[in-house]
């Protein structure tokens, strides 16, 4: 049986090696936060027709020929990431801080006063995309098991057959096990449990990167145009540890009684994607701005690894604890990213005020799996049938006050899902923001506090009830700059 068992999991990994990828990973690399400078993040991110911003560039690179001078700058952000479960009525807080560097960059500005293209300015800038970091925790009882799916999946294959992620380790544990024939399968847990209780601790980390080189030039301070070229990097790994216990138990089972089982997966992912975008500013009159910014979609290369194990805790001391892993799986795949447009308009008050507003719109259903030994067609069709085209609104202001300018910011991002796939609470994230800045001579130094919330479900298993996620994310971005 080992040998066999050696065997398969080696025709196993080579023929399947794509069972971690689906439609949940084009939403995971796709649906990004909007933060860089404590300029931008304080202005909810709502710069597209601005410019002359180290973050901005991201957005719209047109802003860039903004710029009339060069310019450095640094910002660190340090966040406070909030999960709030809830599984039958039962909840559950959970915090998670991580301090990173949100964006850097550096500007050269080249001055032609003898011609109308009067301005070309070059930058190489970093913005973090999304930080990852966060834990949440599911407490609460239900007559809702995963060894019900453990044996309902087994029934009718042979040991060999069973996947070993899952259903071998529950049969290498002895939580089920064959009756008579070799592929018809019983369970330790009786079916009619009525209060099993759920633990389900998550702990998710990474981050997704851009680093950016763009370019830029301004005719007559009438047009604005620019185009940058982006490398996205991807690290992201989820450790999901799922407990079960206080069964009813299946007093005909051989092996005894069980205590509790204790199911661990665990995934790491690494990818790195290109894209481009463009984007103009077109200012007509002097209090008025429009800017207009196309993003290519993102082609990445990612690579997976994962695997699983299974712990099983008997009643009976013959018995006591068994503990099987499974083998390592790996993936390689190519994912592509929905593209985005935005659209942006400024008013310039009195050269004391500006509002700007824009409208970015994504179809998160436009993004695609594939890869050369798997085509990915159920994976495809649920990205199309899960997701949707949206529309976010940003709306943001400053004022001026001497050296001191006051922001405050406004986002409202819709709901990725479609409506077979959401509930009430699960429409929208909204952001919240506010900022200072000082400017002094050449230097300038910028607060920004952003905060997100949003709501979101969670399955920890193939048809268990949902529990309802309340995420909330805050934000302390500080930014030093030097223009020379």
């Amino acid at each position: 049986m080992f040998m066999k068992k050696i065997f398969y999991y080696l025709i196993y990994l080579i023929c399947l090696n794509t069972l971690s990828q689906n439609h949940v990973d084009a939403l995971r690399y796709s649906y990004l936060e909007n933060l860089g400078t404590a300029r931008l993040s304080s202005v909810g991110g709502s710069f597209g027709s601005l410019g002359a911003d180290l973050s901005s560039i991201h957005i719209n690179p047109a802003g860039l020929a903004i710029y009339r001078t060069d310019e450095v700058g640094f910002s660190l952000n340090s966040s406070i990431n909030s999960n709030e479960s809830n599984y039958f009525n039962n909840s559950y807080l959970s915090e998670k801080t991580n301090f990173y560097i949100q964006n850097m960059g550096y500007v050269k500005t080249l001055r032609d006063d003898k011609s109308k293209w009067n301005r070309f300015s070059f930058s190489l800038s970093y913005n973090r995309l999304k930080d990852f970091n966060s834990d949440f925790v599911i407490l609460g009882n239900s007559n809702e098991s995963i060894s019900y799916n453990f044996l309902n999946n087994s029934q009718g294959s042979d040991i060999e057959n069973l996947n070993p992620f899952s259903e071998y380790l529950a049969y290498s544990t002895f939580l089920i096990d064959t009756v008579n024939q070799i592929n018809n399968y019983e369970s330790a847990i009786n079916s009619n449990s009525e209060n099993i209780f759920h633990q389900n601790i998550i702990n998710r980390s990474g981050y997704m990167d851009e680093l950016s080189f763009s370019i830029s030039s301004a005719y007559s301070d009438l047009l604005f145009l620019g185009l940058q070229l982006g490398f996205v990097g991807i690290n992201y790994n989820e450790f999901n540890s799922y407990k079960e216990s206080g069964f009813e138990m299946n007093e005909n089972y051989e092996w005894g009684n069980i205590n509790e089982f204790i199911y661990n997966q665990n995934l790491n992912v690494i990818g790195g994607g290109l894209n481009y975008k463009l984007g103009l500013i077109l200012k007509p009159v002097q209090f008025l701005r429009i800017g207009a910014a196309y993003h290519s979609k993102t082609r990445f290369e990612i690579e997976e690894n994962w695997e699983s194990n299974l712990t099983t805790i008997f009643t009976e001391e013959n018995m006591g604890m068994i503990s099987d892993m499974s083998p390592y799986g790996f993936g390689n795949y190519t994912l592509k990213t929905p593209s985005k447009t935005i659209s942006s308009i400024a008013l310039i008050i009195a050269k004391r005020g500006l509002i700007n507003f824009e409208l970015e719109q994504i179809d998160y259903s436009r993004s695609k799996l594939s890869a050369d030994y798997y085509n990915f067609l159920e994976e495809n069709s649920n990205i199309s049938n899960f997701y949707k085209k949206t529309s976010n609104f940003r709306l943001g202001t400053e004022w001026r006050f001497g050296d001191v300018n006051i922001r405050a910011g406004l986002g409202i991002y819709e709901s990725p899902y479609t409506e077979s796939n959401s509930t009430e609470d699960n429409k929208e994230r909204v952001t919240q923001s506010f900022g200072i800045g000082y400017k002094s001579n050449q230097y300038f130094f910028d607060f920004a506090l952003s905060n997100s919330f949003e709501k979101e479900e969670y399955f920890m298993f193939n048809g268990s009830s949902s529990t309802e996620i309340s995420n909330s994310v805050q934000n302390l971005i500080f930014t030093f700059g030097y223009k020379f």
